[in-house]
């Protein structure tokens, strides 16, 4: 069978089995739907009758539907294609955004595609209908295609996808202030080609193959931002030298929440960087990094003796620590099947009756304009209901989440540096969801000032 590519693109001959393959990587698609057939090549699908259309994305789906939203002006017609025969027509609502779910009556794999003015999007997000659950799901796709159909875009979500191509496609939307891409293999480059973004909300966590390889500065907007890039995996590409990158990057911009994630530590390289970007911002949020050399830390504050103090010697204890929504069936307690460290660890569970606001919490006496390292290792209970528990440090939202994902069903080492503004600290941790229930394992808590 040999089809012509989209009349967007120079025409091409091509060879096309006349078959259903279920993934495009094995090969080419084709898809007979009652409006006509699609053709899956060189990572799109292409209409033979010229019209553009989104680059279809191809869904596995286990227990979860797929949700679409997007922004459009109000009354502009949309067609999304269901891949099972199936289609929803629908609007744009102006600034409002609209929300399309998916009806599939089996489990398997479904090519999603849309047909309409794609160029008027402003705002487009995949997710599931439920909870972001990134495992179910297997988008493909190219990122030079998708930013060149929405050329408007504010605000663009595939997290968990196989959308691939170079991250710097993105820095040609020039109004794109919120990005996720996270929890994707397919996509590479250096993060830093965003810098010039007027950015909101960039999350690009657990993308294997990105770098940061610049430390170029980055737009200082207006407004708080919230950066959360880098992954911990142990064959990521990312490495301690570009932690350092990304924290010079930030050192002189304000309102910024930098969270990196790598199985590598920052060097004393960036020791500097990290006291300048704390002197302009609230918090960094790193892993794997806790008293690199090179810096002068403060006696341990945490001193009460529980299963959490592992750096002055733990005992099988709660102590020191207030429990919030918590009684009895609910848990707060030392056990010893699951720790990081030593023989204990806490148990904090909501599970059994879900109470809003759980946590846990401990107040400090501290200095104020020092700065601080709050370090703790954690896991999730893994309750199987994607419910979270968030660190917070003075009721302050931290935007840094302890999921029940498989990511976050082992320990993590997480280090918060921090510059007081007050003589003294709370630390919680709190249920995180209108669930109210989840839990967490944690471990090692350290609390120390370094200079």
């Amino acid at each position: 069978m040999t089809i012509l590519q989209n009349s967007a693109f120079k025409v091409q001959a091509e060879q096309v089995p006349d078959v259903y393959q279920l993934k495009p990587e094995a090969g080419a698609m084709v898809i007979n739907e009652p409006d006509g057939k699609l053709y899956w090549s060189d990572g799109y699908f292409w209409a033979p009758q010229g019209e553009d259309i989104l680059p279809a994305f191809q869904l596995f789906f286990t227990e979860f539907q797929v949700r679409i939203i997007f922004k459009a002006p109000a009354l502009e017609p949309y067609t999304i294609h269901w891949g099972d025969g199936t289609v929803t027509n629908t609007a744009g609502n102006g600034t409002s955004p609209v929300t399309v779910d998916s009806n599939y009556s089996d489990k398997g794999y479904n090519a999603i595609w849309i047909t309409g003015n794609l160029s008027l999007f402003t705002y487009f997000y995949v997710y599931g209908p439920t909870v972001v659950n990134y495992g179910d799901f297997e988008l493909y796709g190219k990122i030079d295609k998708w930013v060149s159909l929405m050329p408007n875009l504010t605000d663009f979500a595939l997290p968990g996808s196989k959308v691939g191509g170079d991250i710097a496609q993105l820095a040609t939307l020039p109004l794109l202030s919120n990005i996720n891409v996270s929890y994707n293999s397919a996509i590479y480059g250096d993060i830093n080609q965003l810098r010039n973004l007027p950015l909101i909300a960039l999350a690009a966590s657990q993308c294997d193959n990105l770098t940061f390889d610049g430390s170029d500065p980055w737009l200082d907007t207006v407004g708080n931002i919230f950066v959360m890039i880098g992954s911990n995996q142990p064959d990521s590409k990312f490495t301690g030298r570009m932690v350092d990158n990304a924290i010079e990057s930030f050192k002189n911009v304000t309102g910024y929440t930098l969270y990196v994630r790598s199985s590598n530590s920052r060097t004393p390289a960036s020791n500097a960087a990290l006291k300048t970007y704390l002197d302009n911002n609230t918090f960094l949020v790193l892993t794997n990094s806790a008293n690199v050399s090179g810096l002068t830390y403060g006696p341990e504050l945490h001193t009460d003796a529980n299963a959490a103090s592992d750096s002055i010697g733990e005992a099988d204890a709660v102590t020191g620590w207030t429990p919030t929504g918590l009684g009895s069936p609910n848990e707060f307690i030392s056990q010893s099947i699951q720790k990081r460290v030593g023989k204990f660890a806490f148990k904090v569970n909501a599970n059994p009756n879900p109470t809003a606001n759980a946590q846990i919490a401990k107040t400090f006496t501290i200095i104020s304009g020092n700065y601080y390292q709050w370090a703790f290792k954690v896991r999730h209970l893994g309750n199987g209901q994607g419910n979270y528990w968030q660190p917070r440090y003075d009721s302050s939202l931290i935007r840094f989440a302890i999921y029940d994902w498989e990511d976050f069903l082992g320990f993590q080492d997480i280090q918060f540096y921090i510059k007081s503004a007050s003589t003294s600290i709370s630390l919680i941790f709190r249920e995180g969801t209108s669930g109210n229930n989840g839990g967490i394992y944690l471990d090692d808590v350290s609390l120390k000032s370094f200079s």
